[in-house]
């Protein structure tokens, strides 16, 4: 199983705040009380107000049920040739990070640094890989703590999303991006090279 980086209130949150939502609107539109829109962002799980929010945020009220209930978490793919996940625990939690290359090219994408990039950089000298990308998913801090490290040791260049949260400042050195940026590896094996 795949660990979960974030808990129903952290879905919650930032799909209000992707929507630009104020919380009087959420609870107004949600009909829920102040004490139990309060309650739900700071984790305490009401399952008929989670459901109501839902709604309101467009989000699945089945699955941030079954993500407040942790009855439920995404399945570790097969094992193929070209992908691997990391998971590195942050003060009391944990947090993903993902390397992704061409087995025949060598050409690799590094999707956040996670808290220990260490683990990403033996891939990475393993496979004899060139990271051609570090693509930010957000700047929280437990995404990009080791940032410096795996850029030091890659050379690559960081990018992050132009529309990215404002809550956390941009680490140093990124290249900021518009939507729809493409990010392209050459992929020999789609390509029947």
């Amino acid at each position: 199983m795949i660990p979960l980086e974030d808990y129903f209130e952290d879905m919650i949150g930032k799909a209000q705040r992707g929507l630009v939502i104020a919380n009087e609107d959420v609870i107004a539109q949600a009909g829920i009380t102040l004490e139990d829109f309060r309650a739900i962002k700071s984790g305490t799980f009401i399952e008929d107000a989670v459901r109501k929010v839902a709604l309101i945020l467009k989000l699945g009220a089945d699955q941030l049920v079954a993500s407040a209930n942790k009855s439920w978490y995404p399945e570790q793919p097969e094992a193929f040739d070209g992908f691997l996940s990391f998971n590195t625990a942050f003060e009391d939690m944990f947090v993903n990070a993902y390397l992704a290359w061409d087995p025949i090219t060598k050409e690799a994408v590094v999707f956040d640094s996670g808290a220990d990039c260490q683990g990403i950089l033996d891939a990475i000298n393993e496979h004899g890989l060139t990271v051609k990308y570090i693509l930010l998913t957000h700047c929280h801090t437990d995404h990009v703590v080791d940032l410096p490290k795996l850029r030091e040791a890659t050379g690559a260049p960081v990018y992050v999303n132009a529309k990215e949260s404002s809550d956390e400042d941009f680490p140093d050195n990124v290249i900021v991006f518009d939507e729809g940026q493409d990010f392209r590896l050459v992929l020999c094996r789609l390509r029947h090279c």
